[in-house]
């Protein structure tokens, strides 16, 4: 269920979750991005109009007012906001723990205090040869979620829009050893016996750094790469 205004495009996925699209040039983006793998919902239950401009949609608990620029006016379960209004997110999750000791600052996540959460989605897009492609400029590609405080709806949605993440292994779940040290094979495969010879029950072992190549040239960084460091380590 999709309606088209000016340079926007409002898809309903599901009653309480819509995708927003601004594109000057009108060519709006059907192909899966790194985030949006599966847009496909069942038709949802919602009445929608156009009022002065804008476009009105009423469902399960929302009312939603959209303007030709994606102005929002919400009102979720008795809770409201509109465009402009600071979000009293709830928080998301965490990119990483370097360096962590104590609480750490989340990212954006898909609710907040005033029921409506916005994730904007600039991640590349799959071309049909499965490729990712980028994005054309001037657009804008964003997901209201109106969850309230519904959220287990809202995860079940998110996950289905975005892809479920794949369990952990079982072996991922046992004990594990990872040293920040430029190993050579030979080291490592002794340490391997020393660790079974005296029953230590490792599940995993990573190699940290240096199995690949860390002196690289200014501007780049040293952190990844997928070039093995052959004196280290010359038969991997």
């Amino acid at each position: 269920m999709e309606y088209r205004f000016g340079n926007c495009r409002v898809s309903v996925l599901t009653e309480r979750l819509l995708r927003l699209e601004y594109d000057e040039s009108r060519v709006f983006e059907d192909r899966p991005s790194q985030f949006a793998l599966d847009r496909r919902f069942p038709e949802p239950c919602c009445s929608v109009e156009f009022r002065g401009g804008r476009l009105d949609l009423r469902s399960d608990g929302c009312h939603v007012i959209i303007g030709g620029g994606l102005e929002l006016e919400t009102f979720t379960d008795g809770l409201s906001w509109h465009s402009g209004q600071k979000l009293n997110c709830l928080g998301g999750t965490a990119r990483t723990l370097d360096n962590a000791d104590g609480a750490i600052e989340l990212e954006p996540g898909i609710f907040s205090r005033e029921g409506v959460g916005l994730l904007s989605d600039d991640s590349l897009l799959f071309g049909a040869d499965g490729e990712l492609q980028p994005r054309r400029p001037g657009t804008r590609d964003i997901y209201l979620f109106l969850y309230g405080r519904q959220f287990e709806r809202g995860l079940r949605d998110f996950y289905r829009l975005s892809g479920r993440p794949p369990l952990l292994p079982r072996f991922a779940l046992g004990n594990w050893w990872s040293r920040f040290w430029p190993y050579t094979t030979e080291e490592y495969l002794e340490l391997m016996e020393r660790f079974a010879a005296e029953g230590t029950p490792f599940s995993v072992a990573v190699l940290d750094m240096d199995w690949h190549l860390t002196r690289v040239p200014e501007g780049y960084s040293g952190w990844t790469g997928y070039t093995w460091n052959r004196e280290l380590i010359p038969e991997p």
